[in-house]
């Protein structure tokens, strides 16, 4: 891995206003992350909360790893990667690969080494989550009739079985209890929410805004969702409740996901020259916005898909009120 000699570009963190998260008593949520040696202590580059992101400089886009200060930025993969996530342990980042022929899934450390390809089909693989005890990958794949969402071993195709299609659709995102998945599907013209449970059974619709709605993500207990509608960032409940936007369409917001805590939310957003930056904010949603990666005489770099891992410490969460 090599540092970069540039200043950091893009990615945004805003509070989620004054709605507080509860508790989860789910051993889902409390399991030890896979891989994870519970006899020693982890390592330093997985005990500090990381954020990893795109990058891309001119037509090449890579992934890079920074702190959540957006200092400490350093070069991960080569270029034509993106969609990065994390393993639950922190130790590990499975990834988008694009080719002449496609795209495939890859699966690397965070220190840079152990490089290792998970797909291999002639079609365009993306948008990897991991699930919660590590075992599964959902991504989405244009093989078969349209995009669709796939489930495999976390092993790949490469070593283990062929993927499975669930269902129609793209973006899929575990639920923190693993047992179900969050997916954005077009409904009448426009794109929707939807859930289903693991195996692809009990199909849910949670939003029928006219607008279309994408990116989702939960936060780390599960009880809420952030999303994307009309260029804003939102955030209801995991059930399609309470509904609220916690950015404005002003700029162009992206692409989400929550702190490790679930407090904050870190998004990509374009700046008025229309290139994507990174900031981050605190609970209230009109104050102390902090840009997390700025790149002031740098016209052609951009920041985006930003996934954010820590240790998640539930017992620092306030019980949620009005929930």
């Amino acid at each position: 891995m090599r540092r970069l000699v540039f200043r950091p570009g893009l990615v945004v963190l805003v509070g989620l206003g004054m709605v507080a998260v509860g508790a989860s008593s789910d051993p889902a949520t409390a399991q030890a992350p896979l891989g994870a040696d519970t006899g020693s202590a982890v390592g330093a580059a997985q005990a500090t909360n990381r954020i990893a992101f795109v990058q891309k400089v001119f037509s090449e886009a890579h992934i890079s790893l920074m702190d959540r200060d957006g200092g400490n930025i350093v070069e991960l993969t080569g270029s034509r990667t993106k969609s990065p996530t994390f393993t639950p342990d922190g130790r590990r980042i499975v990834f988008t690969k694009w080719t002449r022929r496609g795209s495939d899934l890859w699966i690397i450390d965070t220190d840079g080494k152990h490089l290792e390809q998970l797909t291999t089909a002639p079609v365009r693989d993306a948008d990897p989550s991991v699930s919660p005890d590590g075992r599964l990958i959902a991504f989405t794949s244009d093989r078969g009739a349209g995009h669709g969402v796939y489930v495999m071993s976390a092993t790949g195709e490469v070593q283990g079985p062929p993927a499975r299609r669930l269902a129609r659709g793209w973006n899929p995102a575990f639920a923190p209890d693993g047992r179900h998945i969050l997916y954005t599907r077009r409904t009448d013209q426009v794109s929707d929410l939807w859930v289903m449970q693991l195996g692809g059974t009990h199909r849910h619709q949670l939003t029928t805004s006219p607008s279309n709605d994408s990116d989702p993500a939960y936060s780390p207990d599960g009880r809420r969702i952030v999303y994307v509608r009309d260029r804003a960032i939102w955030l209801m409940h995991s059930d399609g409740t309470r509904q609220h936007a916690i950015t404005t369409p002003r700029y162009w917001d992206s692409q989400p996901a929550f702190s490790p805590n679930g407090k904050q939310v870190v998004f990509a957003r374009v700046n008025y020259v229309r290139y994507y930056n990174i900031v981050r904010k605190p609970a209230r949603m009109a104050s102390h916005t902090k840009v997390l990666t700025k790149y002031p005489h740098a016209w052609s770099i951009d920041d985006y898909q930003p996934a954010w891992w820590g240790p998640t410490l539930l017992r620092d969460i306030a019980p949620c009120r009005g929930c």
